[in-house]
């Protein structure tokens, strides 16, 4: 039971991670108000904000309300971060597309490989959600384990 609850807390802390970081990231002059973005762009930054806004929402809904499938709730939720934070290494791949937030932005390396910190907040949340989802459903295991033990 410990480790279901542990697992909601941990990807609720992703969730909410995830949207202040977005925001934060994104409603400055990097991003939505980059005077070299092409107003289309800022079109798109806004609209997958107030998207991701809504989606996390959701997503703290179906983590605590009261549910006959809690389990498909934190699995849905568990996967909705990493399909998020998965979509910027798909992003790397399209021509022309950089995890920079500026042109000439020089990123900390390590053994040669550019670490930018978007990139690196993406990969702590994706484990952090695979771990949050692992937690809650091993402590599934957990409860059956009791209760046929204590059904005996």
């Amino acid at each position: 039971m410990l480790r279901k609850k542990i697992g909601r807390i941990l990807l609720s802390t992703v969730v909410v991670v995830t949207t202040v970081v977005s925001i934060v990231v994104d409603w400055n002059g990097s991003h939505v108000f980059n005077p070299a973005w092409v107003p289309h762009a800022r079109f798109h930054d806004v609209m997958l904000l107030v998207t991701l806004i809504g989606i996390m929402g959701v997503s703290l809904w179906l983590l605590w309300r009261e549910s006959a499938e809690p389990d498909v709730n934190v699995r849905a939720v568990a996967l909705l971060q990493i399909f998020f934070w998965g979509s910027f290494y798909v992003a790397v791949f399209i021509p022309g597309a950089s995890p920079a937030a500026f042109i000439n932005e020089s990123p900390p390396q390590l053994a040669g490989i550019p670490l930018y910190p978007n990139m690196v907040i993406a990969v702590i949340c994706i484990v952090l959600a695979v771990l949050a989802d692992w937690l809650y459903h091993t402590g599934e295991t957990e409860v059956k384990n009791q209760s046929e033990t204590a059904s005996k």
